[in-house]
């Protein structure tokens, strides 16, 4: 059920709609009146007739429009606007009401209970949608003008339409329109979220299952790891088919469905898409390596062995040994920047990128919103296929770890190339699609510059903040040199975990719910767009795996044996029933369940003390944050181990990251979120004093 008042916020301005109404219809009167005194007509018969359009035909059809329905605009934080109309007896006219707001279109969506719709036609009669006041609705329409400043004019042609209205207009206080990738992005790694059907995985139709969640939490998008068919080599990332879906995670029946079912509650779909590589059993690979002539051979990154047999240079995998692979059949040697299972596609052939502009197509015509982009910053290699050299001291730790430079094989300058292109398909719907890049770089200038000038990645995942320790000086800097790097127009995206790194409650909280909330204040209230993690919100830590039940290529192939990255992705902790809530009882999952009799989504939700409670809290106080848009960020001064800093000139947020005490001093106002929860409320006076680990969101 969509509850407007909820959905988009509290009216801030009152619509004087019905004096307005009442205005237009008085306007006939007196005109009627002059004209019947020009054409002879005493003065009384004028006055008369004045008088009586006045005081009986005015008042009747203001009645009935009354009874018949009566309107109620809003216009939220998105620049969207809603007209409800009440207890309708029949449909305003749509077309009309969309041109009003849609200078030369009629594009506008309808919700009913289970999607949204892009139609030209009514709305059903009887939509379970409540008004204001709690009063069922008959209909609603949702359109999104061009441009901000064309809101007034435009309501102002509705009310014209239709009147009386008592219902309240609410602006916005958003300081320019807010693209829902600017909100609050939500990872879900698919085989671990949900199980509909018992075989210990999940799918798609067990995250379409838990979507009120995500909804009820607050989340503006949703990021699904690979849905394409795929043997599972690396768990999806080495992808068979780009056009379709998994048979194990469902149908494309099912992504539609996941679609709808998620913008029915306000919220869009992003996939994972990786085109660096296929798996090796791609009917694209299969084929190119059954002979050198073949046509498609060339899709592929191909070359002969050195005189003495040895790879063609000495690049690496990131999943540890060589980079290359002896083809025996045809003498040569094919790429794999990961695993010998995925091979590199050759993004210098055209062939590739046209064969890629289709599946980009495929996917956003179905409605997908755009897509978390793997590894674009090694999409192209070096076409003379040079060494690289070897790691420095001042190299990322990282490439240290793999002892060279990728210098040669990766941050190709024409990656921008592609992803400009990339962009023009994306721009081209009129809904225009996202796209979210993951470059595993960390020098932040580099990362930046896949922003281009607008016109390459609406986002990129900020690695040197991913991997920097939880302490105030080292976020401090992270943070200041991000946004230093980043072109103008640019949003950074802040996050603390995904399926390759360790969890966040572990890695920089050490299980200490003290820190979690700290971190999730952290990640929620900086400027830009946050990215949690699924369990993230719940505080949901590593879970222990034994190694032979550890089913990560990475952990096996790295110099130390290990679960390698399973611990991070174990299945949701929905209950503490047996399975966790996320498979039927008795059912052995893919991975190992972690504890979560302490830790699940049901206990928490019913607490409003819990993680989950105040990361929520977190979320709805981030979208009223006076300054959430447009607010300039600039760091206070604090002692050393406090991390403080002001959001235009209304909101403060302060976090002790220390084990002592501490206090800011030049703060002032209402705390209106705090770690501590029962300070919230709390007035403070020009010295904000912190416990260990204590954070505080103040407004004035």
């Amino acid at each position: 059920m969509r509850d407007v008042k909820r959905d988009f916020g509290e009216p801030q301005e009152l619509v004087r709609s019905d004096l307005r109404g009442l205005a237009l219809l008085l306007v006939p009167a007196p005109v009627a009146g002059a004209v019947a005194v020009m054409v002879g007509q005493e003065t009384k018969t004028a006055l008369l007739f004045t008088l009586l359009w006045a005081g009986i035909f005015v008042p009747v059809i203001i009645a009935v429009r009354w009874v018949v329905g009566r309107n109620a605009i809003f216009v939220d934080d998105k620049g969207l606007i809603a007209i409800v109309r009440d207890r309708a007896k029949r449909g305003p006219d749509w077309d009309d009401i969309a041109d009003a707001f849609w200078d030369g279109g009629a594009f506008w969506t309808s919700w009913d209970p289970g999607t949204i719709r892009v139609t030209k036609k009514p709305a059903p009669a009887g939509e379970d949608v409540r008004g204001p006041g709690g009063d069922r609705v008959g209909a609603v329409v949702v359109v999104r003008p061009r441009k901000r400043a064309a809101i007034g004019r435009h309501v102002e042609l509705a009310l014209a339409k239709y009147l009386p209205s008592r219902a309240p207009l609410m602006t916005s206080n958003a300081e320019g329109e807010k693209a829902w990738w600017h909100g609050v992005l939500y990872h879900v790694y698919l085989r671990s979220f949900a199980d509909s059907n018992g075989d210990g995985a999940g799918d798609l139709p067990g995250l379409i299952s838990r979507l009120d969640h995500l909804s009820w939490l607050g989340v503006d998008g949703i990021w699904v790891s690979p849905v394409m068919p795929s043997p599972n080599e690396d768990w999806g990332y080495d992808v068979a088919d780009y056009c379709a879906v998994d048979p194990a995670y469902g149908t494309l029946g099912d992504v539609d469905r996941l679609v709808g079912e998620a913008e029915t509650r306000g919220m869009r779909v992003l996939f994972d898409l990786v085109p660096n590589h296929s798996s090796d059993r791609h009917p694209w690979f299969v084929t190119s390596r059954s002979s050198r002539e073949d046509p498609k051979r060339d899709w592929y990154v191909w070359s002969d062995p050195k005189p003495d047999g040895s790879p063609p240079n000495n690049w690496v995998s990131s999943f540890f040994g060589p980079a290359w692979q002896l083809d025996e059949g045809t003498g040569q040697y094919y790429l794999h920047s990961f695993l010998e299972a995925q091979a590199d596609l050759n993004w210098w052939n055209e062939g590739v990128r046209a064969a890629f502009d289709d599946v980009l197509r495929f996917w956003f015509d179905r409605g997908v919103a755009g897509f978390r982009i793997d590894v674009v910053h090694k999409m192209l290699k070096d076409p003379q296929l040079r060494d690289n050299p070897p790691a420095t001291a001042s190299d990322s730790f990282i490439e240290r770890v793999w002892g060279q430079r990728e210098l040669n094989n990766a941050d190709h300058r024409q990656n921008h190339d592609i992803m400009r292109r990339w962009r023009e398909i994306a721009d081209s719907y009129a809904q225009p699609r996202v796209l979210v890049g993951e470059t595993y770089l960390f020098d932040l200038a580099r990362m930046a510059a896949y922003y281009g000038a607008g016109d390459e990645l609406h986002l990129n995942f900020n690695m040197p903040f991913l991997w920097t320790p939880f302490e105030a000086p080292a976020l401090r800097a992270v943070v200041q040199e991000t946004l230093a790097a980043l072109p103008e127009g640019a949003r950074p995206v802040w996050n603390a975990g995904s399926h390759d790194i360790t969890r966040f409650p572990t890695r920089w909280c050490g299980g200490d719910v003290r820190k979690v909330r700290a971190a999730l204040m952290l990640l929620l209230m900086l400027p830009g767009t946050a990215l949690l993690y699924y369990g993230d919100e719940i505080g949901m830590g590593d879970t222990t795996v034994a190694e032979d039940a550890a089913r990560d290529p990475l952990g096996r192939r790295a110099p130390v044996r290990s679960a390698g990255r399973d611990p991070a992705r174990t299945p949701m902790q929905w209950s503490a029933r047996p399975g966790a809530g996320f498979t039927d009882p008795g059912v052995v999952p893919w991975l190992p369940l972690g504890d979560a009799s302490g830790c699940n989504v049901e206990a928490q939700r019913s607490d409003p003390g819990s993680v989950l409670s105040f990361c929520r809290d977190l979320i709805a106080l981030r979208r009223e944050a006076p300054d959430r848009q447009g607010g300039a960020m600039r760091f206070l001064d604090a002692p050393e181990n406090v991390l403080a800093w002001r959001r235009g000139e209304r909101v403060t947020v302060a976090l002790n990251l220390s084990d002592t005490a501490d206090t800011v001093e030049t703060v002032r106002g209402v705390i209106r979120a705090g770690t501590r929860r029962e300070r919230e409320g709390e007035r403070v006076e020009r010295r904000l004093a912190l416990e260990p680990w204590e954070g505080a969101v103040l407004y004035e």
